[in-house]
C-alpha cells in the first residue's frame, strides 16, 4: 500500500516527462498485436524553420490538432506523451503504429518565418501508405483556421460517424497564442515556474484566453500545493467563465479537488466523469480519475480505468506505473512486469518506472544489494533497480 501512495503521489507530481530523443524504440514481441478500432496518433510536426526556436510553436501545432480531434467520440486519439516518444528517432511508422496499437498516423511538418506560415500534413495507414496529404501557405494569422481543417479532414477519412460542434466564439490573440504554446510546453517539461510566467503573459496579453487560464491552474496544482497555491481554484473559475464547456478548466476543477486538504475524491469523481463523457480520450482526466477512485474505495474500478488509459497513452510513464502497482498489488507478477518491461524499452522510461519496480524487487526478497553494503562499507541503495536474482525456493 505504501508503494501504491508513492505511486499515486508521482502522478500529481510527474503527469508526463520531458521526452529525450533516441535512435531507437522497441516494442516487445506481442505486445499491441489488437489494434484500437478507429485509432489515431499524431505524431509531433517536424520543425523546418530556420530558427530552432520555433519548436515549440510545432509541437503546439501537432498537440492543437490532436486536442481537437480527440473530442470525437468515434475516435480513439493516443495521448500526446506517448506520441511524441518518437519525436526526434528514426523509427519507422510500421513500428509507431505496432507500438501505439493504431491504425493511422498523422505526421507533418512547419515552416514559419515571420508572419509566414507553411503546414504540410499527411494521413498514413499502419503500415506508412499515405491516404491524404496537404499543404496550408497562409499567413500566420490563420494558424487556428489550418489547424481545424486538418483535424476536419483527418476526421472525416478515420471516424465513420462525427457529430458537427460549434466553432470556438473568438481566438486569442497570437502574440498571447504563442506564449500559451511556449508555457504549454514548458508545463510538459515540468518547469512550473518558467510554464506559470509564459502563462500569465499570455493571460496579461489577452484577458480573455480561457484556456491560458486553465493551464495556469494545472501547473499550479502539480506536485504538493501549498494553500495558496491552492488559490488556483479562482483561475479555474475565471477560465469557466470565460468558456463554460472548456473540457480542460473542467478538469482542472476535478484535480484541485484531488489536492484539496482533505481530498474530495467524490467531487473529483463526478466532475472528471464528466468530462471523460465529453472527451474520451484525455489522458489526464482518466489519470486523475483512476486516484480519485482509488481514494473512493473503488480499487477495481481504479485498475479498469487505469487499463483504459494505458491503452490511449500506452508509453505514459505514470499510468503504466500505477497499473503496474495495481496488478502488483493483485498478485499478477507477470502482467506488471511485461508492463514495465515494454516501458523501459522506450526511449525515456521515466523515474515512476524506478520506483515501482524497486519497491517489486524489494518485497519479493529480489533487490541486489550492492557488493560495498553488503560489505558492511555503507553508502546509498542504487536510484534504479538492481539486476533482479532468482528466489530460492
Amino acid at each position: 500500500m505504501i508503494a501504491a501512495v508513492l505511486v499515486l503521489r508521482a502522478v500529481l507530481e510527474v503527469q508526463e516527462a520531458p521526452v529525450v530523443a533516441a535512435p531507437r524504440v522497441g516494442v516487445s514481441k506481442g505486445e499491441n498485436e489488437t489494434r484500437l478500432p478507429n485509432s489515431i496518433a499524431v505524431l509531433p510536426f517536424t520543425n523546418i524553420s530556420s530558427d530552432p526556436d520555433n519548436e515549440y510553436f510545432c509541437d503546439g501545432v501537432s498537440e492543437e490538432i490532436l486536442n481537437e480531434i480527440s473530442t470525437v467520440r468515434e475516435l480513439n486519439v493516443i495521448g500526446r506523451t506517448s506520441s511524441f516518444a518518437f519525436k526526434g528517432s528514426n523509427v519507422g511508422i510500421e513500428k509507431i503504429s505496432a507500438t501505439l496499437g493504431v491504425h493511422y498516423v498523422l505526421q507533418g511538418s512547419v515552416r514559419k518565418a515571420g508572419n509566414q506560415l507553411r503546414i504540410s500534413a499527411q494521413l498514413l495507414d499502419e503500415r506508412g501508405r499515405q491516404l491524404w496529404a496537404q499543404t496550408f501557405d497562409r499567413e500566420l494569422t490563420n494558424v487556428f483556421e489550418i489547424q481545424e481543417e486538418i483535424a476536419q479532414a483527418v476526421v472525416s477519412r478515420v471516424a465513420r460517424q462525427v457529430d458537427s460542434r460549434p466553432k470556438a466564439p473568438s481566438q486569442p490573440s497570437l502574440e498571447a497564442y504563442d506564449r500559451y504554446l511556449a508555457g504549454r510546453a514548458l508545463l510538459h517539461q515540468r518547469d512550473l515556474t518558467a510554464a506559470m510566467a509564459e502563462l500569465q503573459h499570455a493571460i496579461d496579453l489577452d484577458p480573455g484566453f480561457a484556456e491560458a487560464r486553465a493551464e495556469w491552474a494545472i501547473a499550479r496544482l502539480i506536485g504538493s500545493p501549498s494553500k495558496q497555491e491552492l488559490d488556483a481554484a479562482a483561475a479555474i473559475d475565471q477560465a469557466l467563465e470565460l468558456k463554460p464547456q472548456l473540457l480542460r478548466a473542467q478538469a482542472a476543477r476535478g484535480l484541485w479537488f484531488l489536492q484539496s486538504t482533505p481530498p474530495d475524491a467524490a467531487a473529483a469523481k463526478s466532475v472528471l466523469l464528466g468530462v471523460l463523457d465529453q472527451d474520451p480520450n484525455m489522458g489526464d482526466a482518466l489519470l486523475w480519475l483512476s486516484i480519485a477512485l482509488e481514494q473512493s474505495g473503488q480499487p477495481e474500478e481504479s485498475v479498469e480505468n487505469l487499463k483504459r488509459a494505458a491503452r490511449i497513452d500506452p508509453l505514459h510513464p505514470s499510468i503504466v506505473a500505477n497499473l503496474a502497482q495495481a496488478l502488483i498489488d493483485k498478485g499478477d507478477d507477470e502482467a506488471a512486469l511485461r508492463l514495465l518491461d515494454r516501458q523501459l524499452q522506450q526511449p525515456n522510461p521515466g523515474y515512476p518506472m524506478y520506483l515501482t519496480l524497486r519497491q517489486f524487487y524489494r518485497t519479493r526478497g529480489r533487490l541486489v544489494v550492492p557488493a560495498h553494503r553488503r560489505e558492511g562499507q555503507g553508502g546509498q541503495d542504487p536510484v534504479g533497480p538492481a539486476r533482479p536474482v532468482p528466489v530460492e525456493s
